[in-house]
Protein backbone atom coordinates (compact mmCIF):
# COMPACT_ATOMS: atom_id res chain seq x y z
CA UNK A 1 0.00 0.00 0.00
CA UNK A 2 1.38 3.17 -1.17
CA UNK A 3 1.34 6.62 0.89
CA UNK A 4 -0.86 8.04 -1.77
CA UNK A 5 -3.68 5.02 -0.97
CA UNK A 6 -3.47 5.16 2.74
CA UNK A 7 -4.44 8.90 2.76
CA UNK A 8 -7.20 7.99 0.24
CA UNK A 9 -8.44 5.59 3.07
CA UNK A 10 -8.13 7.84 5.61
CA UNK A 11 -10.48 10.09 3.98
CA UNK A 12 -12.97 7.74 3.37
CA UNK A 13 -13.54 6.25 7.07
CA UNK A 14 -14.34 7.99 10.25
CA UNK A 15 -13.90 7.07 13.39
CA UNK A 16 -15.69 3.86 14.95
CA UNK A 17 -15.19 2.43 11.04
CA UNK A 18 -14.49 -1.17 10.49
CA UNK A 19 -11.25 -1.27 8.08
CA UNK A 20 -10.05 -4.66 6.99
CA UNK A 21 -6.87 -4.72 4.63
CA UNK A 22 -6.67 -7.40 2.39
CA UNK A 23 -3.59 -8.59 1.18
CA UNK A 24 -5.15 -10.04 -2.36
CA UNK A 25 -8.16 -9.54 -4.20
CA UNK A 26 -11.10 -12.55 -3.67
CA UNK A 27 -14.75 -12.12 -4.70
CA UNK A 28 -15.76 -9.78 -2.24
CA UNK A 29 -13.26 -7.02 -3.48
CA UNK A 30 -14.12 -7.86 -6.61
CA UNK A 31 -17.90 -7.39 -5.82
CA UNK A 32 -16.57 -4.02 -4.74
CA UNK A 33 -14.21 -2.45 -6.82
CA UNK A 34 -15.28 -4.83 -9.91
CA UNK A 35 -12.16 -6.95 -10.64
CA UNK A 36 -10.24 -9.70 -9.32
CA UNK A 37 -7.48 -8.65 -11.17
CA UNK A 38 -3.72 -8.64 -8.48
CA UNK A 39 -1.79 -5.34 -9.48
CA UNK A 40 1.47 -5.48 -8.83
CA UNK A 41 3.70 -3.08 -8.43
CA UNK A 42 6.68 -2.65 -11.65
CA UNK A 43 9.85 -0.91 -10.95
CA UNK A 44 12.11 -0.10 -13.95
CA UNK A 45 15.81 -0.73 -13.72
CA UNK A 46 18.61 1.04 -15.08
CA UNK A 47 22.29 -0.39 -15.58
CA UNK A 48 24.60 1.17 -13.94
CA UNK A 49 26.32 1.89 -17.10
CA UNK A 50 23.48 3.85 -18.74
CA UNK A 51 22.91 5.58 -15.51
CA UNK A 52 26.41 7.59 -15.42
CA UNK A 53 25.71 8.15 -19.79
CA UNK A 54 28.39 5.50 -20.60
Amino acid sequence: MARRDLEQVFEMVRVGDTVVIRAEADAQTAQIFGSTETVVAQAQTVSSNAAVGQ
